[in-house]
């Protein structure tokens, strides 16, 4: 991330199962938006499965964001506050000695398959998106008590999903 990341505290944890605990987590926002947070976070706890651990591979059983407080902006030309996260623009991989850039492949359905999680959560979130673009005045929708979970997450077999949330 180009932005400010901070947090207050980080646990691991492995009574409950083997995992990180990362309390007052912070994303700072797009300096182009503003200073405050694009995201605040009560607390983020992330479990691994040990055996595969041990043998260099990382597992993710669990994703919890507990209290993420997140702030989505757009401007009165239409941008995104969170664009330059998600935009694609990476840094240049060198190139050799003819000038040419090596392409490296992705990993597919195999590199996917590492990001998957038996259970990812959200929970008593807020999301607030203020909007400018095609309006006389900034508009901004909150959107709170925010719960989201995801059982189960398989590419070949149903998952489970529920949503919850106050709407305006």
């Amino acid at each position: 991330l180009t932005r400010d990341l901070d947090f207050n505290r980080m646990n691991l944890t492995i009574l409950k199962g083997f995992g990180v605990e990362m309390k007052g987590l912070r994303i700072g926002e797009n300096p182009a938006f503003g200073k405050g947070d694009f995201l605040n976070l009560g607390r983020l706890d992330v479990k691994v499965k040990l055996l595969p651990l041990l043998k260099g591979q990382f597992e993710v059983v669990k994703v919890i964001l507990n209290k993420p407080e997140i702030h989505l902006y757009r401007n009165a030309k239409g941008e995104f506050s969170y664009s330059d996260m998600v935009s694609g623009t990476q840094a240049e991989e060198p190139t050799d000695t003819t000038g040419k850039q090596e392409k490296k492949s992705g990993g597919g359905v195999s590199m996917l398959a590492g990001l998957l999680v038996s259970e990812l959560a959200v929970r008593q979130g807020t999301i607030v998106f203020t909007d400018e673009f095609g309006l006389g005045s900034p508009l901004t929708t909150t959107i709170d008590m925010f719960d989201f979970e995801l059982k189960d997450v398989s590419l070949t077999k149903p998952v489970t999903v529920s949503f919850a949330a106050r709407l305006p």
